[in-house]
């Protein structure tokens, strides 16, 4: 009931806690994005990557024979996995008003009712149609329907062979180096039945996703069946061409974590500045309640029921403005970040319960330590001296 009564404010006293919560939130909401934005960049990264290279790819020259022996003996140990047989072609694709670009073609059979490289199960298609990349399709002006060329390199020859596709469909992993390359069409486009030969495996466990590091321990253990098959076979797991990219995310989040601290400690600075004018105001309610049996020890506790419910506010502000900032996110990452630098066609923010507790704890942590120091030099300015100071 004391307490209540001391926060009886006014205009002044109200505004001047509205911007130290504020301030205070808006410092906590930058430390949660920018962690949301590296853990959503990765989490995004590797779900785009997994979406479009199953759990571990192998590269060789495979007949349907030896894609069978892999598979039956890898099933073994992992029933659930699932394998997809690509001819992996480097080609050069001529779209709309002579707009090219350099692409690879993956040619398989269509007739599996799944095809989890692409994401989703695509349609059917007939001779003379492919399925390419949403972005590549922007980039070449081609909508469905259209025909494009193909500009395949001979085996035999230094030249060139032309071979003319329709667009079928699109297909959208959210990974522009994906979504600005690759095109799929049907396995009898580039070979035939007799002389049928693959160069790249995509394999997929079909589990659930774990942790990172559960995943690169499952890969070490694929690879040791693998060699048993053939000392020459080799699994590359499907984050393999950003791996160093994702090492420097993980150490970056860390080192931010502490950096962006600074942020919060002049956040806290202001909120002792409030607690300091706060007694200023309210030194005759506080020497009146001392004079009626309060306790200077329940008085000092009225600064940490205070800076506590600054901190409840500033974590409701800082809520607000996550979800704020990651709605910008969103909209930036699709129309104004370049795909082509971030890798990403969409970036959201992820944060897990883990970060929420460790931000706002460290907060509290730094408001009660800064208001422990406070309250100490309260008690050697007695409420009395500072009564005859606003009268004197």
């Amino acid at each position: 009931m004391n307490f209540i009564k001391i926060l009886r404010l006014d205009k002044k006293i109200g505004i001047f806690l509205l911007w130290v919560a504020f301030g205070l939130g808006f410092s906590m909401s930058v430390i949660l994005s920018t962690i949301g934005l590296m853990e959503g960049f990765e989490r995004d990264l590797l779900s785009a990557l997994k979406k479009s290279n199953g759990d571990f790819s192998v590269n060789g020259s495979f007949t349907p024979d030896d894609v069978d022996s892999i598979k039956k003996q890898l099933s073994e140990k992992y029933p659930s996995l699932a394998l997809k047989s690509f001819l992996r072609s480097e080609v050069f694709l001529v779209g709309k008003k002579e707009l090219s670009k350099g692409a690879i073609v993956l040619s398989t059979d269509f007739k599996e009712n799944e095809l989890f490289a692409l994401g989703n199960s695509p349609k059917k298609i007939l001779k003379g149609e492919a399925i390419i990349g949403e972005d590549l399709g922007k980039e070449l002006k081609l909508n469905v329907g259209d025909s494009f060329r193909v500009l395949v390199r001979q085996n035999d020859s230094k030249g060139f062979s032309i071979r003319n596709f329709k667009v079928a469909d699109y297909f959208k992993t959210n990974l522009y180096e994906k979504d600005s390359r690759f095109v799929y069409v049907d396995i009898n486009e580039f070979s035939s039945p007799g002389d049928r030969v693959f160069n790249h495996l995509i394999f997929d466990f079909n589990f659930p996703y774990d942790r990172f590091s559960l995943q690169k321990e499952r890969i070490e253990a694929v690879n040791d069946e693998l060699f048993k098959i053939d000392e020459s076979l080799y699994a590359v797991p499907y984050w393999d061409d950003y791996a160093t990219l994702i090492d420097a995310v993980e150490i970056e989040k860390n080192s931010i974590l502490l950096v962006l601290q600074i942020i919060v400690v002049v956040s806290v600075f202001n909120l002792i500045s409030f607690l300091i004018f706060f007694r200023e105001k309210k030194i005759k309610e506080l020497f009146t309640l001392h004079a009626l049996g309060l306790s200077p020890r329940e008085i000092n506790l009225i600064w940490y029921k205070l800076s506590l419910v600054l901190w409840l506010f500033a974590v409701f502000v800082s809520n607000i403005l996550v979800l704020f900032f990651g709605k910008i996110l969103v909209l930036i990452s699709e129309n104004i970040m370049p795909k082509n630098i971030y890798h990403l066609g969409k970036i959201n923010l992820y944060l897990s319960l883990e970060n929420y507790i460790v931000v706002y704890t460290a907060s509290l942590c730094w408001i009660f330590l800064m208001t422990f120091f406070l309250v100490r030099k309260f008690r050697a300015d007695s409420l009395l001296r500072g009564l005859r100071q606003q009268y004197a």
